[in-house]
């Protein structure tokens, strides 16, 4: 090619002239036109990770298994709990129902490459606000009604359950949403499959026909979002029916010991899994492009290759494994194809109709180039001082009737009201393994009854602190997860990531990245708990730096501690109670501090041990005033306790009419509901925790705060169905 046939064409496939030049070193020539495609598919962010690799290496690892393969996971006694994030968020900007279900299906296979039974999904979503009447406010409810419908379709379609997860507004997600699924399997050691193919093996694909659906996905993936692209192209499209016959027929295939490995068909299609295959085996590879089966016609090489058809997989296995597959994928009526073999050497070779159309070393294409960031700390802006309540209010001396006015203002914002207008379209008890309302508690269980255990998922995300400061925001989070858990009776015991963030190759947000990376780092060596999977979603532009972690944890306990509290349970707030040191107003953000976290864990555990509490939450959004409501709602007629119609909290005059006091987000602190207080309070006095005993819990009716009353009833109303007025309207 000419010298301007060249810079087009890598302009248009997304790599540099500097990445150029590498692909000539490695190959000692130029590549053909074929051969840059499948570079420019392989050496993209979305599957090279060329901007953020070398910083995720140093994520601690101990105790995680399986790490760098589709999915890690924890071994828990015999067997290996699987859990992985990933992002789907370009494609949902554009397609939000394909876009979301494709998302689920994508994490599915990662679960079930391994040989892992696909248990439960978890999803975190963000959207930009929906509260107005405006174009903005029409398109971001279009998109949380698109991605509800998708993930719901999609994943009650397949049979696994959705969860758990998290649901948030803010207006810096107006550009792109931010959509981060994550799904849960589990898997006996002894059974798990990997995904590094054999030498001397045969290469069968099985599942969906290969189209033109997906193309470019992956570099569509690794670019900012374009207003005036045709970009449905690039989104693939999902069928949960075929997807259900594909995991009975992949969890069946391996079962024989005559399948070596297996991997599944995501980003940049037939073209990653077959290449990553070869490099952990260390394995030469041919293909046959003519023997996969298509549904469109004339498809070209580089189309099949680049395809993200989704429902597909792969497998690397002996003769008498192909013959197995074969007849296995006959009874599911799914497609079954021998299209390669492998052999010994490091060469990738494609064919199509007996002409070697592209040849390459395998690594060439696996080990992309690998940058270093450019970092520049944000200068500091109005944003920096935003108060970090949902109340959204900066100003403390406020009468009572204010305060009154922001508590309802609270429960009615789509950040803090329920969610049951998205849940409860999800299927959250198919299956044996789930509790029937999971939204009770700081995680979602799931019933492990292999190993005899109860096992705990969330996913948790805070933008806010993360914008202000992404070390804190990010050691921040850390622990909040992790308090989640243990205000339920969980031991934290790892956790999945998936990091969402604008154009690395601009300063500012590499900064946030790094930062976050580091942040996460020190919270994880204080908790001694690794990471064992994660995802990194750059150029979502607009955006506040955004990781979300997904945190497994164990229940401690033969049952778990309900965020609820019953008729005459005194009430307490242990921890931190200087509540004004919050980064409004140029003041410092608090950071966890890890040696009061673990006194409060001590505390809480020695409390349920000793069977005297009741109910626990950690204060987290909305502080405490949002976590006594969380309480209040929790405990309305539901679940361990029934109150009739409602109940009543009296703060006893402890608490005047502070916003900061009432509202703000600061760590290291819990609620706890007993009814012995006498106990209580002797452990945390003896072991110098600080509380307050905030009032007792009754049945009148009357949220009693000592500068104000409020029905309780009428503030339940709102917080259980302002969302879906505002997503509806």
């Amino acid at each position: 090619m000419t010298d301007y046939k060249i810079h087009k064409t890598l302009n248009r496939l997304g790599l540099t002239e500097f990445e150029y030049r590498e692909i000539v070193k490695k190959l000692s020539r130029e590549p053909n036109e074929l051969e840059l495609y499948l570079f420019s598919a392989m050496w993209s962010e979305h599957c090279g990770y060329k901007h953020s690799r070398k910083y995720l290496d140093s994520l601690p690892s101990k105790g995680a298994c399986f790490r760098g393969e589709n999915s890690g996971g924890i071994r828990v006694g015999r067997h290996i709990v699987f859990f992985k994030t990933e992002s789907h968020n370009h494609p949902s900007a554009v397609e939000p129902y394909q876009g979301a279900a494709t998302g689920i299906g994508g994490i599915l296979r990662d679960i079930l490459a391994m040989n892992a039974r696909p248990a439960v999904l978890l999803n975190a979503l963000k959207f930009g606000e929906i509260a107005g009447a405006g174009d903005i406010s029409r398109r971001n409810k279009y998109l949380l009604n698109g991605v509800v419908e998708g993930i719901s379709d999609y994943g009650n379609s397949t049979g696994v359950p959705t969860i758990g997860g998290e649901v948030d507004f803010n207006e810096c997600y107006n550009s792109v949403p931010l959509v981060n699924v994550m799904a849960v399997g589990v898997c006996h050691k002894d059974k798990v499959k990997t995904s590094a193919a054999k030498k001397d093996a045969y290469i069968v694909l099985i599942g969906s026909a290969t189209g033109r659906d997906g193309l470019f996905g992956a570099a569509f993936a690794s670019k900012e979002l374009e207003a005036d692209s045709n970009n449905r192209i690039s989104v693939q499209i999902g069928d949960p029916y075929t997807k259900k016959n594909l995991i009975e027929a992949t969890l069946e295939i391996l079962k024989s010991k005559n399948i070596y490995s297996c991997q599944d068909l995501g980003a940049a299609g037939l073209l990653s899994s077959t290449s990553e295959m070869a490099a952990k085996g260390n394995v030469a590879i041919d293909l046959y492009l003519d023997k996969v089966p298509l549904r469109e016609k004339n498809m070209l090489p580089y189309e099949i290759m680049l395809s993200e058809s989704q429902e597909r997989m792969v497998f690397c296995t002996n003769s008498k494994g192909v013959n197995e597959i074969f007849q296995i994928c006959r009874k599911y009526e799914i497609n079954s194809a021998l299209i390669g073999v492998t052999k010994p050497g490091n060469t990738y070779n494609l064919y199509y109709n007996d002409v070697l159309e592209a040849s390459v070393p395998v690594y060439a294409l696996t080990e992309p180039v690998l940058y270093d960031l450019n970092i520049k700390k944000p200068a500091k802006t109005k944003a920096d001082s935003e108060n970090l309540s949902l109340a959204g209010v900066q100003n403390n001396t406020l009468t009572p009737q204010e305060i009154k006015h922001y508590i309802f203002k609270m429960a009615a914002s789509p950040r803090f009201a329920s969610k049951k207008y998205v849940y409860r379209q999800y299927d959250n008890t198919v299956g044996v393994r789930t509790l029937k309302n999971p939204h009770r508690l700081g995680v979602s269980p799931l019933y492990l009854f292999e190993e005899d255990k109860v096992i705990g998922f969330s996913m948790d995300s805070n933008e806010r602190v993360c914008k202000i400061n992404p070390y804190i925001g990010a050691y921040n989070l850390v622990f909040e997860s992790a308090a989640n858990a243990v205000s339920s009776g969980f031991e934290p015991c790892g956790i999945t990531n998936c990091l969402n963030f604008a154009n690395p190759e601009n300063p500012e947000t590499a900064y946030q990245f790094v930062q976050t990376i580091n942040g996460f780092k020190d919270a994880l060596a204080a908790l001694k708990i690794p990471v064992v999977s994660g995802n990194v979603s750059f150029y979502n532009e607009g955006i506040f730096p955004t990781p979300v972690i997904g945190m497994m944890s164990i229940l401690k306990f033969k049952t778990p501690i309900y965020s609820m509290f019953a008729p005459g349970d005194n009430v307490f707030l242990i921890g931190k109670t200087d509540t004004h040191s919050d980064g409004n107003e140029g003041k410092t953000l608090n950071i966890t501090d890890f040696n009061l976290e673990t006194k409060l864990k001590k505390a809480i555990f020695h409390f349920k041990s000793h069977n005297i509490v009741s109910g626990a939450i950690d204060v987290s959004k909305g502080g405490v005033l949002g976590a006594l409501l969380i309480m209040l709602f929790n405990s309305r007629g539901r679940g361990a306790f029934s109150l009739g119609d409602s109940l009543n909290i009296g703060f006893k005059g402890i608490f005047k009419p502070d916003f900061n006091a009432l509202f703000f987000e600061t760590p290291d602190r819990y609620l706890i509901s007993t009814q012995s207080p006498e106990d209580i309070e002797k452990y945390l006095i003896k072991n110098n925790i600080a509380y307050k005993n905030l009032g007792i819990a009754d049945t009148t009716g009357v949220l009693d705060l000592g500068f104000a009353k409020i029905n309780a009833s009428e503030l339940t109303e709102i917080y259980e169905n302002s969302l879906e007025r505002k997503a509806l309207c």
